[in-house]
């Protein structure tokens, strides 16, 4: 049996040209899918239809230091999106485990959310959350 590895730092997460350097501890990216694969009903007879959603969308909450100099690229992305009103702030995003064969790929993602202002005498984080369009996802292990 071979010994798998793990490392953060192998980990390609870019968003509108933004290469995201520095992530969290601990959880630092989830991404959710906003719909199953497949749904089901019954008949009065028992007869099992099954129906294909084909809604690819995702939740992906990416959680990084206060400090990290993305904030500011993903701040002026975001409020510029809000302000243009033409969909500026669309772009394609990529996620890449370097070490195995994870990919998750988009054309369209956009900020849905900024992180909400906290401060402390610790340090903290800000979670941004994104979502995409016809998200592509390959869980292939490592």
């Amino acid at each position: 049996m071979t010994t798998k590895l793990q490392n953060p730092k192998k980990l390609t997460f870019i968003f509108a040209g933004i290469s995201v350097e520095t992530f969290a501890s601990d959880e630092f990216l989830k991404i959710t899918k906003k719909s199953d694969a497949f749904a089901s009903s019954v008949g009065a007879n028992a007869e099992v239809t099954r129906e294909q959603i084909n809604d690819e969308r995702a939740d992906i909450e990416l959680t990084i230091p206060r400090t990290a100099g993305e904030n500011g690229a993903f701040t002026a992305i975001h409020e510029a999106d809000k302000l243009s009103g033409n969909g500026s702030g669309v772009a394609p995003l990529l996620i890449k485990d370097e070490l195995g064969n994870d990919i998750h790929t988009a054309k369209e993602c956009w900020i849905v959310r900024a992180p909400d202002a906290t401060y402390s005498t610790k340090s903290t984080n800000n979670v941004w959350k994104f979502e995409a369009s016809n998200l592509i996802s390959i869980h292939g292990g490592s």
